[in-house]
């Protein structure tokens, strides 16, 4: 009896040999190969989670996009019970480009842990079997995942979670026509002389503190102050003997000191 093929993946249905030790050898190596691509499309079409870290996409200069995951995911291999580990990330993290796509290269089957690390695939890059994609990235660098959930830039959450921006008061627009909601922090950008920090930093309660660098403090005297040359250039003096408490500035640079009110 001639050999034939299963007519879907292609499998070697092995011919009736009257040497039926060969002929179960033959057998086994049939049964053992639809074993292995049975479990690779389970371990592709079925994800089991075991372990989600915090990640987030950074933007530390104009062009510059990064998607950044603190410590490993972790994913259960169906086929062995062992563990997959994709990440973390190094350095800046993973440099990003729009309309790139997000995944890692798991080889699926019977086969032992994998430690893997996550990729970028553009549409330059070949992409064989083993690649799992898991998101995509959109032109304003935000990441929607497979599930649907989408990444901000600078937000901060668990891979593959949900992120509301704007809902129940926990972000904020600058404006009506602003495409993008942030964090308090986020949204308010200090300016010169201005300085802002979060206290306490990842603490319960957060306050944004905004601090300005003033001409310092008012210096008060008696007469007028012309006589008064040393200080901070924009220094501020206050005559206590003048109705109306009289108010001098004095100008360091050229030794001059100018009426306010």
């Amino acid at each position: 009896m001639a050999s034939n093929n299963t007519g879907r993946f292609q499998w070697p249905i092995p011919p009736w040999n009257a040497d039926w030790q060969k002929w179960q050898a033959e057998f086994k190596n049939f049964a053992s190969g639809v074993d292995s691509t049975v479990f690779a499309l389970l371990e592709h079409l079925t994800i089991i989670h075991h372990t989600l870290p915090v990640v987030t996409i950074t933007h530390p200069a104009p062009t510059e996009y990064y998607f950044s995951q603190a410590g490993v995911t972790r994913f259960m291999s169906r086929t062995m019970q062992v563990q997959i580990e994709v990440g973390p990330t190094p350095g800046l993290g993973l440099a990003l480009t729009a309309g790139g796509l997000i995944g890692a290269s798991i080889q699926p089957g019977a086969i032992g842990p994998q430690a893997v690390d996550w990729e970028l695939y553009t549409s330059q890059t070949d992409i064989d079997a083993s690649v799992m994609i898991f998101g995509i990235v959109n032109s304003n660098y935000s990441i929607t995942w497979f599930n649907g959930n989408v990444l901000a830039v600078l937000d901060v959450g668990i891979l593959f979670a949900p992120i509301v921006a704007g809902v129940g008061g926990e972000t904020v627009k600058v404006t009506g026509a602003d495409p993008m909601a942030h964090y308090l922090n986020t949204k308010i950008v200090a300016g010169p002389n201005i300085t802002k920090a979060i206290l306490p930093p990842g603490g319960t309660g957060e306050s944004l503190e905004i601090s300005a660098a003033g001409p310092g403090a008012v210096l008060t005297g008696v007469g007028n102050p012309n006589g008064v040359q040393v200080g901070t250039r924009g220094q501020i003096y206050e005559d206590i003997a003048v109705p109306g408490a009289e108010l001098f500035y004095i100008n360091t640079s050229g030794a001059m000191v100018w009426n306010v009110f």
